[in-house]
């Protein structure tokens, strides 16, 4: 299995770390900026480790994950 690098790793963990300050400052735009933002990271993360693998439901996870990001948006507006 190949591994990740670093930098996607460590844009995820901040990317967390921004979500759950926006939540706990109660930032509306912080929130709305960033929780697309790691849904999205969170789906490539989940292709990129599940690529090699035939997994019959990737698929359908994936596009779930991509799913919820557009449900996401447009509940925002």
């Amino acid at each position: 299995m190949k591994s990740l690098p670093v930098f996607f790793h460590l844009a995820f963990f901040l990317l967390c770390l921004t979500n759950l300050y926006a939540e706990w400052a109660d930032s509306i735009l912080l929130i709305y900026g960033s929780k697309p933002l790691l849904i999205t990271s969170l789906a490539a993360y989940f292709y990129w480790s599940t690529v090699q693998y035939s997994i019959p439901f990737r698929h359908l996870i994936f596009l779930g994950l991509l799913f919820s990001v557009g449900g996401y948006t447009i509940l925002m507006f």
